[in-house]
């Protein structure tokens, strides 16, 4: 009878060893499961994805509202240059410009959130916010985010997405593009994409043709049956002249004696025109002509050389070079 006693409260004794013994790994299995979501490893820092990864293209539309006012653009000229600044009467916009301001917007990485009531509102300036940004993808709704205090020492920024109850805490690349005025989002080289995107180039003066000239494989030749090749170099240098040519003045205001210059000028015998095929086959035409000095009061007999692009809202007139570089013939190759 005692060694039954003994067998049992060794059993017992076994038992509870067992059970504390499996409590034990239970609760450090789940103590580890905590600590690891309360600090997590090999997990990268979440990112807000103000636009989707590789879908900027799908932007047609971008706001800013900043110090100097709001500037829109939207994506819909077939012009080199597809963005135009609505805002500002259909300005043509610098693309290389508008497309970085995009980038900028994507992956912007949360560091934290806040609550977003009324104190924290004021203490990180979403009430006075510094931008506010307005972009539609096709197809979607117009996302708005207000951008309130900035540190760009650390690279923090606080925002606003939509009309959410959260303030996210941000790290970004930069907001720097887009606080400046609309006239350094303006297009000043109407030719800058030529050398790079030429494959046919015409010119003509007047009546004439003065030469036809193809890019075939890296190299220029005359479009005409001899097929003459080119000295690749001097038309290289001749393309990247072009591509330095810059706005002088956007006439967006003319009076009815300059529109009447511009009016008169626009005869045959007074036209340059150039004709430029992409590397896309989409064909460019764009027609000069001298004109007395419009800005001159003296209207001195030396003209202004003004292009005339069906794809810009006004008349410009460019700088002294153009003439020079759009009077050369073949004979310069």
């Amino acid at each position: 009878m005692k060694i039954n006693l003994l067998n049992r409260d060794k059993f017992f004794l076994y038992s509870l060893i067992i059970l504390l013994g499996l409590n034990g790994i239970i609760f450090y299995i789940n103590f580890l499961k905590k600590n690891h979501q309360l600090n997590p490893t090999n997990i990268s820092t979440p990112e807000f994805a103000l636009l989707p990864q590789d879908k900027s293209e799908l932007v047609n539309y971008l706001a800013i509202k900043n110090r100097f006012g709001t500037i829109e653009f939207t994506k819909e000229s077939p012009s080199p240059f597809p963005w135009i600044m609505t805002s500002h009467q259909n300005l043509l916009a610098e693309t290389g410009k508008v497309e970085s301001m995009i980038l900028n917007l994507e992956g912007i990485k949360i560091k934290r959130q806040i609550k977003a009531d009324e104190i924290s509102i004021k203490n990180y300036s979403i009430d006075n916010p510094f931008l506010e940004i307005s972009y539609l993808l096709s197809g979607q709704s117009i996302k708005k985010i207000k951008i309130g205090l900035i540190n760009d020492l650390k690279k923090v920024a606080y925002i606003q997405y939509k009309n959410s109850n959260i303030i996210l805490e941000v790290s970004y690349r930069s907001f720097s593009l887009f606080d400046n005025n609309f006239s350094s989002f303006t297009n000043n080289y109407p030719f800058n994409f030529i050398k790079s995107s030429a494959t046919k180039i015409e010119l003509h003066r007047g009546a004439k043709k003065i030469f036809e000239i193809q890019k075939t494989e890296g190299n220029w030749a005359t479009k005409d049956n001899n097929r003459k090749k080119l000295n690749n170099k001097k038309v290289n240098q001749w393309l990247e002249k072009l591509s330095m040519i810059r706005n002088q003045v956007i006439l967006d205001q003319m009076s009815e004696k300059q529109m009447s210059i511009i009016n008169k000028s626009k005869q045959l015998w007074r036209r340059y025109k150039l004709v430029i095929q992409t590397k896309d086959e989409k064909i460019h035409e764009y027609d000069f002509y001298t004109t007395p000095r419009i800005m001159d009061k003296d209207n001195k007999k030396n003209g202004d050389f003004v292009l005339i692009d069906k794809y810009r809202a006004f008349p410009i007139i460019l700088d002294n070079n153009a003439k020079k570089l759009l009077s050369i013939t073949l004979r310069s190759f």
